[in-house]
């Protein structure tokens, strides 16, 4: 099976990574941002970061109402940006598309273009 869906009472139905999937993703991934070596913060599981993306692509929950299980929400939502912006996210989108032939609303062309114009209108109250 190419992926895992969990179903429970707490989240709807999640969508993961499978290994299989992971390893045609990583690589785009590092093309973007190679790992770093040496001290400093701890880098972000790349996986969890994706997984909590497409959470919250499927279920449109607020970026601080993410289940912690994906870690720290502002983690995920910098990533989720910087993806957008350097259309990484698109690319890892369009290779997961087979995937889920049950989400369209993870089609690529979901991704940050309207979320980022909305960043500007949060403080505008």
């Amino acid at each position: 099976m190419i992926t895992e869906r969990r179903f429970d009472s707490n989240h709807e139905s999640e969508w993961r990574v499978s290994d299989e999937a992971w390893q045609r993703v990583y690589p785009i991934l590092l093309e973007d941002s190679p790992l770093r070596k040496g001290p400093g913060r701890k880098p972000a599981d790349w996986r969890q970061v994706l997984n909590g993306i497409v959470y919250r692509l499927r279920t449109g929950c607020h970026w601080n109402k993410l289940p912690k299980e994906f870690g720290d929400d502002s983690t995920i939502h910098r990533w989720y940006q910087r993806w957008s912006k350097n259309g990484v996210l698109s690319r890892v989108l369009s290779e997961l598309r087979g995937e889920w032939q049950d989400a369209p609303e993870l089609e690529p062309r979901m991704t940050a273009a309207p979320e980022l114009d909305t960043e500007a209108h949060v403080g505008s109250r």
